[in-house]
C-alpha cells in the first residue's frame, strides 16, 4: 500500500477517476465551508444593533463614549 501522496499501482482509468472523485470532495467541502462563511455573514450583519440605520447606530456610539 503506498504511502500519502505516493502514486498508486492502479490502471490508468481508475487512477483517474480516484482523482476525479478526490477533486470533487474537495470542492464539495469548499463550498459547504463558503456557504456557512456567507451564512455567518449573513446573521451576524442582520443581528447587529444598528444595522442598516446609521442614525441609531451613531447614538450607540455617542452613548458608548460618553
Amino acid at each position: 500500500m503506498p504511502g500519502f501522496g505516493e502514486p498508486g499501482n492502479l490502471p490508468g482509468d481508475a487512477e483517474a477517476l480516484r482523482i476525479a472523485a478526490s477533486d470533487a470532495a474537495f470542492a464539495a467541502v469548499a463550498w459547504v465551508t463558503a456557504a456557512l462563511s456567507l451564512a455567518a455573514a449573513l446573521i451576524a450583519w442582520a443581528t447587529t444593533p444598528g444595522a442598516g440605520d446609521a442614525a441609531q447606530a451613531n447614538d450607540i456610539h455617542e452613548k458608548v463614549a460618553a
